[in-house]
């Protein structure tokens, strides 16, 4: 959004979004996709309150259960993003999370996973969505 943009241009932010919570929360470019019991909402440069799924302090399997239908459900125009936390005292819960997506997605499994702080993520998702590469101005290396 300009808003969120303006913050960033001022620097009075680090962040690109308003964070809000919600379980079960997933994130998705393009449409809405719901498959089975769970939906992903559309994520593009105008959405404000990305929110934060909290499950991880409750049921470490159930982020785990998203991670895996992200997976499956992801293709070449279709990127989901979840936005998890965990308070303090959470490492054990928070580990099995971890390790699962290393293994499973990162790059000693399929290597299709990327994590990063949600600033990082932030940033990249705005950038993305305001940069135009004209083919004129492409050269080959």
């Amino acid at each position: 959004s300009s808003y969120i943009q303006n913050l960033r241009t001022a620097g009075t932010t680090t962040l690109k979004f308003n964070e809000t919570g919600g379980n079960p929360l997933m994130r998705v470019d393009g449409a809405n996709v719901t498959v089975g019991a769970l939906t992903a909402q559309s994520v593009n440069s105008n959405t404000i309150d990305i929110g934060r799924d909290t499950d991880i302090e409750g049921s470490p399997q159930n982020v785990i259960t998203k991670i895996n239908w992200m997976s499956t459900n992801a293709n070449a125009s279709q990127h989901f993003w979840l936005n998890t936390l965990s308070h303090g005292s959470q490492e054990s819960n928070l580990s099995q999370v971890l390790n699962h997506a290393y293994n499973n997605y990162g790059p000693v499994g399929s290597n299709r996973l990327w994590m990063a702080p949600s600033d990082e993520i932030y940033s990249y998702m705005i950038i993305r969505d305001n940069t135009t590469i004209s083919g004129q101005n492409l050269q080959q290396l």
